[in-house]
């Protein structure tokens, strides 16, 4: 039990110095829907917004952060786990995988980026602001709920991201291994994640955790509510 402990607490404190950067990139390319919005010279429909706001801004978005974090992520895994020699994980960026699997959440923030702007718009209006003044409103509020946005967005990516670069590293390995679903241990962790904790399944094999599989935890795969904002990892011993 220490030995899971020291290697969570490892991996807690290696994951940590990537929330900054991955919080950075995510205000970045929110911002930036917002700045193309806000230079418009009228208030946006829903096809504009279609336009502007794309799906596929927020899948480089997510790419970006993956490829941050997944990368060196694999190549630590894979070097705590073979205990010799070093595996180059440079060029296997994550962009197919996110492609194929995230796409509900792609959608999910695409789709709550709409409409929190939206909404916003259409406050300005019902005060009778003219198209500039709701402009100016529009970039102001934007930026306040980004900073919040941007930091949840980043830490669910996280999550996601180093979960799946560390399962990566294991399975290059070869080895023969097994997975372990650990809790933060904090007072907010999610009932089905409590119930979860220490479920050991062979590395190829999913988890099951709150009434669906999950490879690890942030799974894109799985619902919203089932990885959002989650603090939970997976660790990789040998049976």
């Amino acid at each position: 039990m220490t030995t899971l402990k020291n290697a969570q607490n490892n991996a807690e404190r290696h994951r940590s110095k990537f929330i900054g950067k991955t919080t950075r990139v995510t205000q970045r390319f929110l911002n930036a829907q917002v700045k193309k919005v806000a230079s418009l010279r009228e208030l946006p429909n829903q096809q504009t917004l279609r336009l502007l706001v794309r799906e596929s801004d927020t899948h480089e978005m997510l790419t970006e952060i993956w490829d941050i974090v997944s990368i060196p992520t694999s190549t630590r895994e894979y070097n705590l786990l073979i205990g010799k020699g070093k595996k180059d994980f440079v060029g296997q960026s994550a962009t197919a995988f996110l492609f194929r699997f995230a796409h509900k959440r792609i959608t999910g923030i695409t789709n709550t980026t709409k409409t929190k702007i939206i909404a916003i718009i259409a406050a300005a209006q019902k005060q009778g602001f003219g198209v500039e003044k709701i402009m100016r409103i529009l970039v102001k509020e934007m930026r306040i709920i980004n900073r919040v946005r941007a930091r949840m967005i980043a830490q669910t990516e996280l999550i996601s991201s180093y979960n799946h670069g560390a399962l990566q590293g294991a399975l290059a390995t070869g080895l023969q291994l097994n997975k372990i679903w650990q809790t933060s241990g904090n007072s907010n962790v999610r009932d089905a994640h409590t119930a979860a904790q220490g479920q050991t399944v062979d590395i190829n094999k999913d988890f099951q955790v709150g009434n669906e599989d999950l490879s690890y935890p942030g799974d894109p795969k799985g619902r919203a509510e089932n990885t959002i904002n989650c603090h939970c990892a997976s660790l990789h011993v040998r049976p």
